[in-house]
């Protein structure tokens, strides 16, 4: 609180990953719950977010969303990782500095994060 002032909202949008059946004899119902789970959530999630930054942009509030393009390194996951995966205390450290407008990044309201290597080069360039 002292150092990033109040956060009033944090929303986290996380699809799931499919277990089951081999992709191609996946039934039909899990296929489009899939799909809704993943895709669609994440689709009117981005448009929502643009809207509401649009409406909050004569007002203090700042609104982003952040979406990693690969998996992210949980405690869930046991230990199943790649060199790519982004690390969640990685993850925490990056929105922790654009809660603190402290990345060159943070007047944006969308973050796409590739991987671990593009997360820590838009780390390294941290202003506070």
């Amino acid at each position: 609180m002292e150092r990033s002032g109040r956060v009033d909202a944090v929303v986290v949008s996380v699809g799931s990953y499919y277990y089951g059946h081999r992709l191609h004899r996946m039934p039909r119902e899990d296929w489009d719950k899939s799909v809704s789970d993943n895709l669609i959530t994440h689709f009117k999630q981005k448009m929502m977010t643009r809207v509401l930054a649009a409406e909050a942009s004569d007002t203090p509030v700042r609104v982003h969303a952040v979406t990693s393009r690969t998996s992210v390194m949980t405690r869930s996951r046991g230990g199943q990782s790649g060199p790519e995966w982004i690390s969640a205390d990685a993850l925490g450290e990056y929105i922790r500095a654009l809660a603190d407008s402290a990345l060159p990044n943070a007047g944006e309201t969308l973050h796409d994060l590739m991987d671990h290597k593009h997360l820590r080069s838009l780390l390294k360039r941290r202003t506070k």
